[in-house]
């Protein structure tokens, strides 16, 4: 990503504590006053608590953070205000899927690019939770000393090559990476930044996998209960109910309903927020009488 040289109007400069949340979908703010091009934007979303959080408004954020200890500006883009969020958000995994991880960069913890380039900021971890010390941001639109990250597109410069690439063939990583799917490993070799070269993509037949996928072991053809609750041999569905859990998911689900088929070796969970949803569920599953779903 290239540097943006922008001014900075140092009138509103009061640090405030963001919270890194990998939960988030969205990066939340509780005051309008930080958002650059504004608009309105109806909408809702759950909270952790399972009350719901209104977004009215959303637009971009600049601020002013510490990399790798040295000040410098970041803008976060689609931030959504919501008077009533307790904390201010930087949603992880928006963060993730625009290339930027936790990584570590001398002794300081920090969200950095993924192929080993730019340092977005530095993060802390205050009573096991990742924070971001950040100022907000006034920008006046006139060239400065500031360094300016934008943070809003997706990544898509190519990834550079890592200078450290194995080479092998197709079979020697499949039996590497731990007998790992060809297709996988396949596509793992594509990504440059992978450090892996195929120098022969035959596929070999694997003993050891096809000796893995070889039929279970033989089963008494003879039904030994005097009660058997079904006709074909292993073909028992059980289920379970575990919970509460706390706490509660974003969705207030609290129980998780297990069925397993060991015919077929099938499992299936469902989340559920009573626990009286687990008698129905059985009901469904034992008498057919419904897709059993949640």
């Amino acid at each position: 990503m290239a540097d943006i040289t922008l001014a900075v109007n140092e009138g509103n400069m009061n640090e405030t504590t963001w919270i890194l949340d990998s939960g988030s979908s969205r990066h939340l703010v509780n005051d309008a006053s930080w958002l650059e091009d504004a608009e309105a934007h109806v909408d809702s979303c759950v909270q952790p608590n399972g009350d719901p959080l209104n977004i009215s408004m959303m637009g971009t954020i600049t601020l002013r953070v510490k990399a790798c200890g040295k000040e410098q500006t970041v803008r976060l883009v689609d931030v959504y205000y919501a008077a009533n969020v307790v904390h201010n958000i930087i949603s992880y995994s928006k963060m993730d899927r625009k290339g930027y991880v936790l990584a570590e960069r001398g002794g300081r913890r920090v969200l950095a690019a993924q192929d080993g380039g730019r340092v977005a900021f530095d993060v802390d971890l205050q009573r096991t939770v990742l924070v971001v010390h950040a100022s907000d941001v006034k920008i006046r639109a006139a060239p400065s000393q500031v360094i300016m990250a934008v943070l809003d597109s997706e990544v898509t410069e190519p990834a550079e090559k890592s200078n450290n690439v194995q080479r092998g063939t197709l079979e020697h990583f499949h039996k590497r990476l731990v007998h790992l799917n060809y297709d996988f490993v396949e596509k793992l070799a594509r990504d440059p930044s992978s450090g892996i070269e195929l120098t022969d993509h035959r596929r070999v037949n694997c003993l050891t996998c096809a000796q893995g996928k070889q039929a279970r072991n033989n089963r008494s053809k003879k039904d030994t209960g005097e009660h058997s609750p079904i006709d074909r041999v292993g073909g028992v569905i059980c289920s379970d109910l575990k919970g509460p859990m706390t706490p509660r998911d974003r969705l207030n689900n609290r129980y998780m309903i297990n069925f397993v088929g060991h015919y077929s070796n099938y499992c299936r969970v469902f989340l559920t927020r009573t626990k009286d949803v687990y008698a129905t569920a059985v009901y469904t599953k034992a008498t057919g009488t419904g897709c059993g779903a949640v």
